[in-house]
């Protein structure tokens, strides 16, 4: 779980997030894009989907606050925009 955890921060988050600093992404590709992060996150690489055991917005909390510290992309991209 440690390492999905710090892939997810070094490139599932971090790729778009470089995207998002040139373009606003409609909300929808927000959507696909989280929804493959919980995926990855959960289930590894495997295309079964397993039960989430922890709130997507406790995951994107920071770590000093309870959370995994996983960036919320939804966020980042309302902020840029």
């Amino acid at each position: 779980m440690g390492g999905r955890i710090t892939l997810l921060n070094a490139v599932l988050s971090n790729l778009p997030l470089y995207l998002f600093s040139f373009y606003r992404a409609p909300k929808k590709v927000i959507d696909v894009l989280t929804t493959i992060q919980k995926r990855f996150l959960w289930s590894g690489l495997t295309e079964s989907e397993k039960m989430c055991w922890v709130n997507w917005d406790t995951v994107c909390l920071l770590k000093f606050k309870g959370g995994l510290g996983v960036k919320n992309l939804g966020v980042f991209n309302e902020f840029i925009g």
